[in-house]
């Protein structure tokens, strides 16, 4: 534990280790209440999932390389995203934890997948939801989230498209594919 806290403490600046101890917490509850069995490891991978964050860009594609992760033109356009897998690679390897959940888990959490778990979702919404974080929509994401798994990773999806396209960003196209995956799993659920 002293080590996992020691690299902790070399890769995350102050800020980024009080939003990763934020997203710690938020994960806990929310796991509290949709996957009570796994709750500490939501903590731990909420702790953990931004390990990367701060590395340079370069660092990130070749940690990732030498992983043999396969790096997209759109991960280039958008280095950032990257932070999520060689952080989970990072986990694996670095702080020897082998846990496919956690893995999955911080690796999908800027981004999201189809076909998400709850817990990548708990991470995922963790990481928007956390006290730290202030936006206007916030509050009824959280509200959403302790509600309704997907409905959360829906809103929070839909948001991060508005904002995206306000800002005149470009929206990966794994983001979309996300979000109308997340469409009809809610239509699905409104359905029955």
């Amino acid at each position: 534990m002293k080590r996992f806290l020691q690299l902790l403490q070399e890769n995350l600046s102050e800020d980024r280790l009080s939003h990763s101890l934020g997203v710690a917490r938020t994960a806990f509850y929310l796991a509290k209440k949709h996957l009570p069995a796994k709750k500490e490891k939501a903590f731990l991978a909420g702790i953990a999932h931004d390990i990367a964050r701060e590395w340079p860009a370069e660092r990130m594609i070749a940690f990732l390389k030498d992983k043999g992760y396969d790096i997209t033109p759109e991960d280039k356009l958008n280095t950032v995203v990257l932070h999520a897998p060689a952080g989970a690679y990072f986990i694996r390897d670095m702080l020897r934890i082998y846990d496919e959940e956690i893995f999955n888990a911080v690796s999908r959490h800027t981004l999201g997948a189809v076909g998400m778990t709850d817990l990548d979702m708990i991470i995922f919404l963790a990481d928007l939801i956390e006290p730290g974080r202030n936006f206007a929509q916030r509050q009824n994401l959280l509200i959403v989230s302790f509600q309704d798994l997907k409905r959360g990773m829906l809103l929070a999806l839909e948001n991060t498209l508005e904002y995206l396209t306000k800002k005149n960003k470009t929206v990966d196209s794994r983001t979309t594919l996300v979000l109308n995956y997340f469409r009809e799993e809610v239509a699905k659920k409104d359905s029955i």
